[in-house]
Formats: structure tokens, C-alpha cells, sequence
């Protein structure tokens, strides 16, 4: 009973190591090489300010920090956390369009245009692309 909980325990170590692996994903690699495997746009809902008691928002794929998002003094700012620009597209929600795309870099935060979001809206934030795939795009509504 031992060597039989001593194997099946060495089995499930093995495969967690493995696992990463199998699916390509290197969890101690670059946001470069994870991004190779991501599958993009992603689509992210964030509550209003108030309806949540978190005081902002990451947004993640595959187990990475991409982006933060969070309220302040009634707007929301979106910061890069990873080591990659990252091209987003935010609409509000129930709205059939996105009405603002940006890159945003790692340590430039940038703050969504202000009345057109505020801190009461809800919002859907797409990420487009990450790190090389990522075209710069200049913060514009549009």
C-alpha cells in the first residue's frame, strides 16, 4: 500500500511537470513565448466601482497578468503588468461598438477618456494583441 501511494504520487509530480509542457506554455519563460499561444481577442467584463469590493481589476490569460484595472477618483485606469505593450479595444457595456483603443506599455498606465467612461460604467475591455503581435496603437476614441 505504501510503494503503491509512493508511485502514484511520483506519477502525479511527474505529470505536473510535464503538463506545462504538453501545452506549451513555459511557465518560466517570457510573456514573448506565452503570447505565441494565447488565442486572441480576449474579452474581459469589468463591474462598475461601486458594485465590487475590490478596488480594481486584473485581468489574466493563462494563469499571466496582462492588465490592471482600476477606478480612481472617477476614472479608470488601465496599467500594463506585464513586461509586454499590450493593444486593447474598451466599450461600455450593452453598447454594440468599442469606442476607444490604446497600447499600453509596461509603467505608462493610461486613464480612459473622461465623461465618455467613468468609474459607474460598466465595461468591456478586448485585448487584441500582446508583446510582438501587438501594433502600436495611439490612445484615440474612436
Amino acid at each position: 500500500m505504501k510503494n503503491l501511494l509512493y508511485s502514484s504520487s511520483l506519477l502525479i509530480f511527474i505529470i505536473f511537470l510535464t503538463v506545462p509542457e504538453v501545452m506549451s506554455v513555459n511557465l518560466n519563460g517570457s510573456l514573448k513565448s506565452t503570447a505565441d499561444y494565447i488565442s486572441f481577442p480576449k474579452q474581459f467584463t469589468i463591474p462598475k466601482a461601486y458594485e465590487t469590493s475590490e478596488l480594481g481589476v486584473t485581468l489574466t490569460s493563462w494563469w499571466r497578468p496582462l492588465l490592471a484595472v482600476s477606478p480612481s477618483g472617477g476614472y479608470w485606469y488601465i496599467g500594463a503588468r506585464s513586461t509586454a505593450p499590450v493593444t486593447i479595444e474598451v466599450k461600455k457595456l450593452g453598447a454594440k461598438e468599442f469606442s476607444f483603443a490604446a497600447t499600453v506599455f509596461p509603467d505608462q498606465p493610461i486613464s480612459l477618456p473622461y465623461p465618455k467612461f467613468t468609474m459607474w460604467d460598466d465595461l468591456v475591455v478586448k485585448i487584441t494583441s500582446v508583446g510582438d503581435r501587438s501594433k502600436i496603437v495611439p490612445q484615440q476614441t474612436i
